[in-house]
């Protein structure tokens, strides 16, 4: 007798600054609460789980203990993927000009590295490739393995994450065999701003420019059926899912968090043990 589907929720860009907008944490609650209401087995929030890194030093403990009540907050039930919000200085709800001063004056791999450490809370030993690095990572779920990378670019001088490298691809690869291989990043894989990626030369998150071939090489070398991904807000005209050369589906979930007045939903990634992997939206 198979086993069910296994399911995995998919939030992004919650956005969460409970000093700026206490209201971001009630609807960041709110996507945590109707995750658990429609019966995942398993939370991946793949990026900007705060505005700013500002934020996300204050708010990680407030975060932490509201899932553990939940009994969320455990390497089984919930993944974290880091985005360019967590760890920069660039906050769609807070103060601009104070924002604009802590880009010049921040740290942003301290703040990478906090947002691991506090991450890497629910990553057992086992799931990582390097002692310091918690990306990439990847958790075998029951018949499914996800695995996560870290797409947020090194746009300022201090930082030196934000790209996967050919070593990345090796640790992945052969990974898929004998189960279903979900990928989670935060920038999504699109050339440029167009609806298709059908093309091999583009821009995919923080991969380099011309470089969807790289991103295509790791899907293809670890099996990887599906990929789920935020960061575009899904107000400019983009789609909400779409396929690499390969045929993997891109599900575009950059909207939980309501950013630029969009409805805010979660994603439903159904995978079975065999046959075909669904996906729905549902408004919270």
């Amino acid at each position: 007798m198979p086993s069910k589907p296994l399911r995995l929720a998919v939030l992004s860009d919650l956005h969460i600054d409970c000093d700026a907008d206490p209201q971001s944490w009630e609807l960041a609650k709110a996507a945590f609460r109707a995750a658990q209401a429609e019966g995942a087995n398993h939370i991946v929030v793949v990026g900007d789980v705060f505005d700013c890194s500002t934020a996300m030093a204050r708010d990680q403990g407030v975060v932490r203990t509201y899932l553990r009540r939940r009994g969320a907050w455990h390497r089984d039930r919930l993944t974290l993927v880091v985005g360019n919000h967590d760890i920069f200085h660039t906050a769609h709800r807070s103060d601009r000009f104070i924002e604009g001063m802590n880009i010049i004056l921040q740290d942003a791999q301290q703040m990478y590295e906090l947002f691991c450490h506090w991450a890497g809370e629910l990553v057992d030993e086992d799931d990582r490739f390097g002692e310091y690095n918690l990306f990439p990572t990847t958790k075998l779920l029951g018949h499914v393995r996800l695995s996560c990378i870290d797409t947020t670019e090194t746009n300022t001088a201090d930082s030196t994450n934000g790209r996967v490298d050919t070593a990345d691809i090796g640790l992945l690869s052969g990974l898929g065999e004998g189960v279903r291989h979900v990928l989670a990043m935060h920038n999504a894989p699109l050339e440029g701003r167009i609806s298709t990626i059908k093309a091999l030369d583009g821009y995919a998150g923080g991969f380099a420019k011309t470089d969807l071939r790289r991103l295509q090489r790791l899907v293809d070398g670890a099996e990887v059926e599906a990929i789920v991904c935020g960061h575009i807000h899904n107000n400019l005209g983009d789609p909400y899912e779409w396929e690499l050369t390969g045929g993997q589906p891109v599900y575009l979930m950059g909207r939980t968090g309501g950013v630029h007045d969009t409805t805010p939903v979660i994603g439903l990634l159904d995978v079975p043990q065999r046959g075909r992997i669904r996906w729905r939206e549902v408004e919270i």
